[in-house]
């Protein structure tokens, strides 16, 4: 189950990183996840024996999707999966968003994993279901370019907790074109709940400032006394961190000069920290992190990162469905 709290308006659908309490991230969801890792070593369980997820993309997906539905069948459950959402009659047709949604509903699921490209549409879904009392949950699993993304936040912070033992005063690097991303949206509010950090922006140089962070995670930061800093090259701080976190440069309108400094490369590597970790959440280019880096054991990208997401998806899962509310 979600957390019950004033943070919490969601009721048992998981929108937004911010339902997710310190308290409960420390003391329900990391112990479930290590719970679900010993489950996904032994093959499985039936904890999901009679439940049906439907796994409703309208964004190409492999990872959050079929990370998922691994997930659903490990537990013992059953998936429905619907892609292109968008492309349904009911849209393509000039039709309604909640017809989509009612049709869904009549499949009786007990979970409904949902992206969208449009950020209202996850949270038009939520309200549907709550007016109709829908027995479902919802679970967003991205909601536009500049929404969020709380199942890879969650898989990502996890990832932290597991290398680094729950360890705070850690020095995170985010590296790449910040701008709008919504994996680093969810990222930074949900890893500011946790033990004290310090984050280390990494964006190319700009005079417009395209790339930077958000205006809206600075000022939550701010507000939340979450030290930050800002930077134009990662070599500057390469020596300082203990988490890079590498995320795309690919806009066009940035200079490809300045990108480059805000890339991961060999050199680079050898110079951290010997126990420093290098995160991706994934599709990655191998202009901002090179194939070489990969067997490097600093990358977790390929390995425990995803190890991480597919226990944290679930943890969701059983939680989210626990009939102990």
């Amino acid at each position: 189950m979600l957390p019950t709290s004033l943070d919490n308006d969601w009721g048992r659908h998981l929108i937004e990183v911010k339902q997710c309490t310190p308290e409960w991230l420390r003391y329900t969801f990391f112990k479930k996840v290590r719970e679900m890792a010993t489950v996904a070593r032994n093959g499985g369980g039936n904890h999901m024996h009679g439940k049906t997820m439907i796994a409703a993309f309208d964004q190409p997906s492999l990872r959050t999707k079929v990370f998922f539905q691994r997930a659903m069948t490990i537990l013992g459950g059953t998936v429905i999966s619907a892609d292109q959402i968008t492309h349904f009659s009911d849209v393509v047709s000039g039709g309604e968003f909640k017809d989509t949604i009612h049709a869904l509903m009549a499949l009786c699921p007990s979970v409904i994993v949902l992206r969208h490209s449009e950020q209202s549409r996850v949270h038009e879904a939520a309200r549907i279901l709550t007016e109709e009392r829908s027995k479902a949950v919802l679970i967003n699993a991205g909601d536009g370019a500049d929404g969020q993304h709380p199942t890879q936040a969650l898989a990502d912070v996890f990832t932290i907790h597991y290398k680094f033992k729950g360890r705070g005063g850690l020095r995170i690097a985010v590296t790449g074109n910040l701008s709008g991303n919504r994996a680093v949206n969810s990222f930074v509010y949900l890893m500011a709940k946790g033990p004290p950090v310090e984050f280390i922006f990494v964006s190319p140089k700009s005079e417009e400032g395209r790339g930077r962070i958000d205006e809206k995670i600075r000022e939550y930061l701010n507000k939340h006394h979450v030290a930050f800093t800002e930077e134009t090259d990662l070599e500057k701080v390469v020596k300082l961190a203990d988490v890079f976190y590498v995320v795309n440069t690919n806009d066009p309108k940035i200079d490809p000069k300045a990108a480059e400094k805000c890339h991961i490369n060999m050199g680079l590597v050898l110079s951290m920290k010997h126990d420093a970790i290098i995160m991706d959440p994934l599709p990655r280019s191998k202009i901002e992190i090179p194939l070489e880096v990969d067997k490097n054991k600093r990358a977790v990208y390929q390995g425990v990162q995803l190890k991480c997401g597919l226990w944290v998806k679930m943890a969701l899962l059983v939680l989210m469905l626990s009939h102990k509310r």
